[in-house]
């Protein structure tokens, strides 16, 4: 039998969400460090910031971003898997059409 779903073949996707919210802390810190470190010598000098960050900004982002994901987690938590997936394939497709209109506009 094939699955035409690769989420529905892998896991649930209330567990692909948590796994992915969960991840995305790492993702964030070594981009955070790239930016820092790669923006260092090329802002040197220009106030509030750490190499690319501008860290007033940083400040108001990071608590933000964490109450989004835990109530977005807990909204994802209360839906049904069936519609769930489904909600989750059309973003993709929407930010998969978004990507090939970019190579062209």
């Amino acid at each position: 039998m094939c699955r035409c779903s690769f989420f529905s073949a892998v896991s649930p996707p209330h567990r692909a969400i948590g796994t992915s919210a969960a991840l995305v802390v790492f993702y964030a810190g070594f981009a955070a460090a790239n930016y820092a470190f790669t923006g260092w010598s090329e802002t040197r000098g220009v106030p509030g910031t750490l190499g690319f960050i501008y860290l007033p900004a940083w400040i108001f982002m990071v608590p933000a971003s964490m109450i989004a994901a835990h109530f977005g987690a807990r909204a994802a938590g209360r839906i049904d898997p069936k519609p769930l997936r489904s909600i989750i394939a059309v973003l993709l497709a929407l930010i998969g059409v978004r990507f090939v209109a970019a190579l062209f506009i």
